[in-house]
């Protein structure tokens, strides 16, 4: 066995390469990998780095025989592997005892930066239980950060992936592992604002890294925040107020009526992300407080999607209040007082259970011989007699959130649930996407399409967000670019908030631009549903240079592709709820459906890709559009166009275009301007006010 980097042999057990992290590959090495020209197109990125590295491993190496050191950090290795690739992190590179991740790549997720410092706390975890040396114990310090990178990939002549990634946001993560403690885990205050709620803190305050010149603020990261709901875990302080879902809430009421006089009912809200399907079941709860309704909650989540059974056994963990340090006689015991054993019959929905959360029985179980498919019969089995002893007691509200996301087993155990709520006095709600609906085979359904709301809704939001301090001029900017999404307008109000009370520039009117256009606590979230299209991604990228509204006619001529082939990409976009579509091609028109998905999209794009794409545009304007044809489009493709040429010609043209690109964000997508005459008291007066609600 060999490194596939660099070249350095290994016995025929080993499995990475513990110098450079690299594959290895039978037979001997043949020649030195040699990098090759990049294997995809580079683009701009939010991303989360993790940074790890082993505490005084110097002294571990003075104390112990060179072969055990090996076998110790093969160990280390091959933990720390595991775990990142289980949170959906990948493992860019072994830096001697330190390795250094990212989460967001290849393709982001809605949970980037959470589940980069899940896989932080994981590590420090595992790391103190690995079987090491009496005398050399382990400890471990990561370090994370979140941030705007710049990634592309290369391939080297021996046919490994290699990721180049540019940008502070790394080294960030690994000067932030550096003033760790030993066995902490310390992040940087962009991570800690998206995944607030998520974690428990302590500050830190303001530290210096070597390289940065300002200080910057760092958290150390103590436990995992005990919240399920995604909802309630991103909430800080008194929710904003309930506007614009009566309707819909007094049908959910209606329907627990039904569902009290023994009509069982099932609900299902759609509705795109952010809308406020969570706000609206959490409306519910506190209306329906007083019934004293019996809960059962599934939680799906996109990390355990394959995770079979994962909404269920994490909702019995917290019914059992079965925490992973209570011993296993403990989480025996408190498992047989949830299910309510009394009899010989139950001994089999126990033993399901107990496999279910991983707890050793005190006996032999009756599922040991009992083959994969009959035990899964049992398990399933054992739920639905629990949720028809639960129903027998009393009225039952179920709540199943994000079933997009939902594992298969679930769902096929959902579909029986919803074939008995007839029968059982249960409220069955179930909260969904437009575009991961499923097919079910059976029962009755009430459906709740949630709408966007509308101008005089999304103000009254907006100024509980951000109180009377902000004149109607931002407020109307802000609604302008949240399209009505609830979420886009409190996160949007806590961007304008936030660099309010940053205090700069106090003299000039501001653009909440570039960096700022787009919330980070948003950002991972749009590019994941970009991500979701694949190869027809190029095609939405290519839209958003054009605007948030273009004509079939004009991308065809820009994208110069086979007819074909733009218009399977085109149908995948639409399919994915990020563009809709008027007329047939080639007379139609496309409109992203959200004004901040255009902008994700088109600033993941590089400056250079920009301008030349801007320069396409102008010259498809010019020569294939007469004047009477031409599409209704801003100006700044042509500048583009010809700042392209004007930077070949002469130094001063050289100057002038690379001012222009800024000219063209301005001016193709919307920015918040703030005016200057809002003084430092309306600062206070924000962050005094209710949106405070809204910080982080």
């Amino acid at each position: 066995m060999y490194c596939l980097l660099c070249d350095r042999q290994y016995p025929p057990t080993a499995t990475i390469c513990v110098t450079c992290g690299g594959p290895l590959q039978e037979g001997g090495p043949t020649r030195k990998s040699v990098a090759s020209a990049p294997t995809s197109r580079p683009e701009r990125r939010p991303m989360t780095a993790l940074f790890a590295d082993l505490v005084n491993s110097v002294g571990i190496a003075v104390r112990l025989d060179p072969e055990e050191l090996m076998r110790i950090r093969d160990n280390y290795l091959e933990c720390c592997d595991e775990i990142i690739t289980e949170h959906g992190g990948y493992l860019a590179q072994f830096l001697g005892d330190g390795i250094l991740a990212y989460f967001g790549y290849p393709r982001a997720t809605e949970d980037d930066a959470a589940n980069a410092v899940s896989a932080g706390l994981a590590i420090l975890d595992a790391v103190g239980r690995l079987d090491v040396a009496p005398e050399a114990p382990l400890q471990a310090r990561v370090g994370v950060a979140t941030g705007l990178v710049v990634v592309s990939e290369r391939v080297s002549r021996a046919q490994d992936r290699t990721v180049e990634l540019v940008g502070k946001m790394p080294n960030l993560a690994a000067r932030l592992q550096s003033i760790a403690r030993p066995g902490a885990l310390v992040i940087a205050d962009s991570t800690r604002r998206i995944t607030r709620g998520r974690f428990t803190y302590n500050d830190l305050c303001m530290v210096s890294l070597k390289g940065f010149t300002k200080p910057v603020q760092a958290w150390e990261v103590t436990q995992c925040s005990t919240t399920a709901s995604r909802y309630r875990a991103r909430l800080q302080g008194k929710p904003l107020p309930f506007v614009g879902r009566e309707g819909e809430l007094d049908i959910l009421v209606r329907s627990w009526g039904k569902a009290r006089a023994g009509r069982g009912q099932v609900v299902e809200i759609i509705g795109e992300p952010g809308i406020g399907k969570s706000r609206l079941i959490e409306t519910l709860e506190q209306r329906l407080a007083a019934d004293r309704p019996i809960r059962i909650r599934w939680f799906c989540s996109p990390q355990h999607g394959e995770s079979a059974l994962y909404p269920v056994i994490e909702q019995l963990q917290r019914a059992a209040s079965v925490k992973r340090q209570d011993a296993a006689t403990a989480r025996l015991d408190k498992l047989r007082r949830l299910i309510g054993q009394s009899d010989e019959s139950s001994e089999a929905d126990l033993a399901a259970f107990a496999a279910l959360l991983s707890i050793p029985l005190d006996r032999p179980s009756v599922l040991d011989t009992l083959t994969p498919e009959k035990r899964k019969e049992v398990t399933t089995a054992a739920l639905l007699a629990q949720f028809a002893q639960l129903s027998a007691t009393g009225p039952v509200m179920m709540i199943v959130e994000d079933l997009h996301w939902v594992d298969a087993t679930t769902l096929e155990l959902l579909q029986l649930i919803v074939q008995r709520t007839g029968e059982c006095p249960v409220l069955l709600i179930i909260t969904t996407r437009p575009e991961s609906r499923p097919r079910w085979t059976d029962g009755s359904f009430v459906t709740l399409n949630l709408g966007r709301l509308d101008p005089d809704n999304s103000q009254e939001l907006c100024k509980q967000a951000v109180g009377n301090a902000l004149p109607d001029s931002v407020l109307r900017q802000i609604i302008e670019r949240a399209d009505g999404i609830p979420l886009y307008v409190e996160e949007l109000a806590r961007t304008v908030v936030e660099s309010l009370e940053s205090g700069e520039d106090e003299t000039s009117d501001r653009s909440i631009d570039t960096a700022t256009a787009i919330p980070l606590s948003l950002h991972d979230s749009l590019v994941a549903r970009l991500d979701h299209l694949g190869p027809a991604r190029r095609i939405a990228d290519i839209g958003a240079v054009i605007g948030r509204r273009f004509s079939y006619d004009l991308l065809s001529a820009v994208a110069a592709k086979p007819d074909a082939e733009l218009r399977s990409s085109l149908h995948q976009v639409i399919l994915s709820g990020l563009l809709s579509q008027s007329g047939l091609p080639p007379a139609s028109s496309y409109l992203f459906r959200h004004a901040l998905i255009r902008d994700a999209a088109y600033d993941s794009l590089l400056r250079t890709d920009r301008q030349i794409l801007h320069g396409k545009v102008g010259s498809v304007l010019r020569d294939k559009f007469p004047d009477g044809s031409r599409p209704n489009l801003k100006w700044p493709h042509i500048t583009f166009r010809a700042a392209a040429r004007r930077r070949k010609q002469s130094p001063i043209g050289k100057r002038r275009a690379n001012a222009l690109p800024h000219v063209q964000r301005t001016r193709t997508r919307p920015c918040i301007t703030v005016p200057r005459s809002i003084s430092s008291d309306s600062r206070m007066k924000v962050s005094r006010g209710q949106g405070a609600n809204c910080r982080s």
